[in-house]
Protein backbone atom coordinates (compact mmCIF):
# COMPACT_ATOMS: atom_id res chain seq x y z
CA UNK A 1 0.00 0.00 0.00
CA UNK A 2 0.95 3.65 0.00
CA UNK A 3 1.69 3.29 3.70
CA UNK A 4 5.36 2.47 3.10
CA UNK A 5 6.22 3.89 6.53
CA UNK A 6 4.40 0.95 8.06
CA UNK A 7 6.60 -1.52 6.19
CA UNK A 8 3.52 -3.31 4.85
CA UNK A 9 4.49 -3.59 1.19
CA UNK A 10 3.78 -7.12 -0.01
CA UNK A 11 2.15 -8.20 3.28
CA UNK A 12 -1.00 -10.23 3.08
CA UNK A 13 -3.85 -9.57 5.46
CA UNK A 14 -4.03 -11.97 8.34
CA UNK A 15 -7.45 -13.64 8.64
CA UNK A 16 -8.48 -11.99 11.90
CA UNK A 17 -12.07 -10.77 12.13
CA UNK A 18 -14.70 -9.97 14.71
CA UNK A 19 -18.29 -11.10 14.16
CA UNK A 20 -21.34 -9.51 15.76
CA UNK A 21 -24.49 -11.61 15.36
CA UNK A 22 -27.92 -10.23 16.23
CA UNK A 23 -30.58 -12.93 16.41
CA UNK A 24 -33.95 -12.01 14.95
CA UNK A 25 -35.71 -11.67 18.31
CA UNK A 26 -32.70 -11.20 20.59
CA UNK A 27 -32.08 -8.03 22.52
CA UNK A 28 -28.29 -8.39 22.67
CA UNK A 29 -25.50 -9.08 20.22
CA UNK A 30 -23.00 -11.91 20.33
CA UNK A 31 -19.54 -10.43 19.75
CA UNK A 32 -16.77 -12.93 19.12
CA UNK A 33 -13.56 -13.36 17.15
CA UNK A 34 -13.27 -15.75 14.24
CA UNK A 35 -10.86 -16.89 11.53
CA UNK A 36 -11.42 -16.89 7.78
CA UNK A 37 -11.02 -20.49 6.57
CA UNK A 38 -12.16 -19.86 3.00
CA UNK A 39 -12.16 -16.72 0.89
CA UNK A 40 -13.02 -17.65 -2.70
CA UNK A 41 -13.87 -15.26 -5.51
CA UNK A 42 -17.19 -16.13 -7.22
CA UNK A 43 -16.94 -13.69 -10.12
CA UNK A 44 -14.55 -13.91 -13.05
CA UNK A 45 -11.23 -12.13 -12.55
CA UNK A 46 -12.00 -9.71 -15.40
CA UNK A 47 -15.39 -8.77 -13.90
CA UNK A 48 -15.46 -5.36 -12.17
CA UNK A 49 -17.28 -6.58 -9.07
CA UNK A 50 -15.40 -8.78 -6.62
CA UNK A 51 -18.07 -11.09 -5.14
CA UNK A 52 -16.74 -13.67 -2.68
CA UNK A 53 -17.78 -16.76 -0.75
CA UNK A 54 -16.30 -16.43 2.73
CA UNK A 55 -16.36 -19.18 5.35
CA UNK A 56 -15.73 -18.16 8.96
CA UNK A 57 -14.76 -20.43 11.85
CA UNK A 58 -15.51 -19.38 15.41
CA UNK A 59 -17.73 -19.77 18.44
CA UNK A 60 -20.97 -18.45 16.92
CA UNK A 61 -23.94 -19.51 14.85
CA UNK A 62 -26.73 -17.71 13.08
CA UNK A 63 -29.87 -18.66 11.23
CA UNK A 64 -32.54 -17.32 8.92
CA UNK A 65 -33.48 -13.76 9.90
CA UNK A 66 -30.29 -13.14 11.86
CA UNK A 67 -27.86 -10.43 10.83
CA UNK A 68 -24.11 -11.06 10.85
CA UNK A 69 -21.72 -8.13 10.63
CA UNK A 70 -18.08 -8.95 10.02
CA UNK A 71 -15.41 -6.48 11.10
CA UNK A 72 -11.83 -6.77 9.93
CA UNK A 73 -9.04 -6.52 12.51
CA UNK A 74 -5.46 -5.59 11.70
CA UNK A 75 -2.86 -8.04 12.99
CA UNK A 76 -0.78 -7.25 16.09
CA UNK A 77 2.30 -6.88 13.85
CA UNK A 78 0.52 -4.28 11.69
CA UNK A 79 -0.76 -2.43 14.77
CA UNK A 80 2.73 -2.35 16.32
CA UNK A 81 4.16 -0.94 13.08
CA UNK A 82 1.46 1.73 12.93
CA UNK A 83 2.12 2.75 16.54
CA UNK A 84 5.86 2.97 15.73
CA UNK A 85 5.12 5.29 12.81
CA UNK A 86 2.88 7.44 15.03
CA UNK A 87 5.70 7.63 17.61
CA UNK A 88 7.94 9.22 14.95
CA UNK A 89 5.56 12.20 14.95
CA UNK A 90 5.04 12.20 18.73
CA UNK A 91 7.40 10.20 20.94
CA UNK A 92 4.88 10.17 23.81
CA UNK A 93 2.39 8.02 21.88
CA UNK A 94 1.99 4.34 22.84
CA UNK A 95 -0.58 1.68 22.01
CA UNK A 96 -2.43 2.38 25.26
CA UNK A 97 -2.49 6.19 24.76
CA UNK A 98 -6.11 7.31 25.22
CA UNK A 99 -7.54 9.41 22.40
CA UNK A 100 -10.64 11.60 22.27
CA UNK A 101 -11.92 11.63 18.68
CA UNK A 102 -14.10 14.29 17.13
CA UNK A 103 -15.95 12.84 14.13
CA UNK A 104 -16.13 15.08 11.08
CA UNK A 105 -18.52 12.85 9.17
CA UNK A 106 -21.56 10.82 10.13
CA UNK A 107 -20.40 8.12 7.73
CA UNK A 108 -17.63 7.09 10.13
CA UNK A 109 -18.77 5.28 13.26
CA UNK A 110 -15.59 5.86 15.23
CA UNK A 111 -15.74 5.70 19.02
CA UNK A 112 -15.53 9.03 20.85
CA UNK A 113 -12.81 7.73 23.19
CA UNK A 114 -10.42 4.89 22.41
CA UNK A 115 -6.80 3.85 22.70
CA UNK A 116 -4.37 4.35 19.82
CA UNK A 117 -3.76 0.59 19.53
CA UNK A 118 -7.51 -0.13 19.45
CA UNK A 119 -7.98 2.55 16.78
CA UNK A 120 -5.29 0.91 14.62
CA UNK A 121 -6.52 -2.63 15.33
CA UNK A 122 -10.27 -2.35 14.89
CA UNK A 123 -11.21 0.94 13.27
CA UNK A 124 -8.68 1.68 10.50
CA UNK A 125 -7.94 -0.68 7.61
CA UNK A 126 -4.18 -0.14 7.39
CA UNK A 127 -3.47 -2.65 4.61
CA UNK A 128 -6.15 -1.68 2.08
CA UNK A 129 -5.20 0.26 -1.02
CA UNK A 130 -6.89 3.65 -0.66
CA UNK A 131 -9.40 4.77 -3.24
CA UNK A 132 -8.32 7.48 -5.64
CA UNK A 133 -10.34 10.29 -3.95
CA UNK A 134 -8.72 9.49 -0.58
CA UNK A 135 -5.26 10.21 -1.95
CA UNK A 136 -5.87 13.96 -1.85
CA UNK A 137 -6.57 13.77 1.89
CA UNK A 138 -3.55 11.52 2.43
CA UNK A 139 -1.37 13.95 0.44
CA UNK A 140 -2.10 16.74 2.90
CA UNK A 141 -0.24 14.73 5.58
CA UNK A 142 2.84 13.99 3.45
CA UNK A 143 5.92 15.82 4.73
CA UNK A 144 7.99 15.07 1.62
CA UNK A 145 7.07 17.46 -1.23
CA UNK A 146 7.80 14.85 -3.92
CA UNK A 147 5.47 12.33 -2.23
CA UNK A 148 2.81 15.00 -1.77
CA UNK A 149 2.97 15.98 -5.46
CA UNK A 150 2.78 12.34 -6.59
CA UNK A 151 -0.26 11.69 -4.37
CA UNK A 152 -2.04 14.79 -5.70
CA UNK A 153 -1.22 13.65 -9.24
CA UNK A 154 -2.66 10.17 -8.63
CA UNK A 155 -5.77 11.73 -7.04
CA UNK A 156 -6.49 13.77 -10.17
CA UNK A 157 -8.52 12.50 -13.15
CA UNK A 158 -5.35 12.76 -15.27
CA UNK A 159 -3.52 10.50 -12.79
CA UNK A 160 -5.96 7.58 -13.05
CA UNK A 161 -3.59 5.42 -15.13
CA UNK A 162 -0.72 6.07 -12.70
CA UNK A 163 -3.01 5.27 -9.75
CA UNK A 164 -4.15 2.01 -11.37
CA UNK A 165 -0.58 0.93 -12.12
CA UNK A 166 1.09 2.03 -8.89
CA UNK A 167 -1.56 1.55 -6.21
CA UNK A 168 -3.93 -1.08 -7.55
CA UNK A 169 -1.80 -3.44 -9.66
CA UNK A 170 1.43 -3.21 -7.66
CA UNK A 171 -0.34 -2.67 -4.27
CA UNK A 172 2.20 -0.09 -3.07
Amino acid sequence: PLYDGLGLRGMEREPLYSVAVTEEHAEAELDTDCVVVENRRLTEEAWTQDVRHITLEGDFSYGCGDVARVYYKNSPVTVDRAVSVARRADATLRGDTRLRLTPRSRLRRLPRVTELGELFESWLDLTRVPRQPQLQRIASFASDQEHRDKLFEMASPQGLALFEEYAVQERR
